[in-house]
């Protein structure tokens, strides 16, 4: 009795031992969850651009800087080579790899759409009107032959729906509404010191 008594003794201790290991282990988890990770790897990166934005430091900014920001060491490495003039911004935002340069034109191009598709509800609603763009799919056309602008006839005669209008993303060989949004489009595009031309695949981009 006497020896089961103390095997159960060492089996309660074992179970004990596990449950607070496994308790500590889960607690650990629930600290260091991705979000935990991602705001602190956040406060990293804040810490480094406020560090730069005061004193301008190349060296000590990528000192700080995680090695996972190829980006910004891209940048930082061309900016300590070439000086902050202007030929020195430019080669530092050129010595960003090709694929990755090309990552910012398409998010201007998206934010520009976004836009434009808030614009375009904002001032018509759900209304088709004079002036939108529709798809008119066919087999011998490229897909620019295919987007028709509709008449005020069309636009009132019922036969198109909210559903069927188009927007299309910025560029320089695109079809743009015939109404008030292609104006918005311009005028943004002057907001930021832009204009179609900027879009062009020039053989840096």
């Amino acid at each position: 009795v006497h020896t089961m008594y103390v095997c159960v003794c060492v089996c309660v201790r074992a179970c004990v031992r596990a449950c607070v290991c496994v308790q500590v282990y889960t607690c650990m988890v629930q600290v260091f969850t991705w979000e935990h990770i991602h705001a602190c790897f956040l406060r990293v990166l804040y810490a480094c651009f406020s560090y730069f934005q005061s004193t301008h430091d190349v060296s000590g900014t990528l000192e700080r800087m995680p090695p996972s920001r190829r980006r910004e060491g891209y940048i930082l490495r061309a900016l300590r080579r070439h000086g902050f003039t202007e030929t020195g911004c430019q080669h530092s935002l050129m010595s960003i790899p090709h694929s990755l340069r090309l990552l910012y034109v398409h998010s201007l191009s998206s934010l520009l759409w976004n836009h434009l598709v808030s614009h375009r509800l904002q001032e018509y609603g759900e209304r088709v009107v004079e002036g939108d763009l529709i798809l008119r799919p066919s087999q011998e056309k490229t897909l620019r032959e295919c987007v028709h602008v509709l008449t005020s006839l069309e636009a009132s005669s019922g036969h198109y729906s909210i559903g069927d209008v188009v927007l299309p993303m910025v560029g320089t060989g695109t079809v743009f509404p015939g109404n008030r949004t292609a104006e918005k489009l311009q005028q943004m595009l002057s907001e930021l010191g832009l204009t179609l031309d900027s879009f062009r695949n020039y053989r840096d981009f």
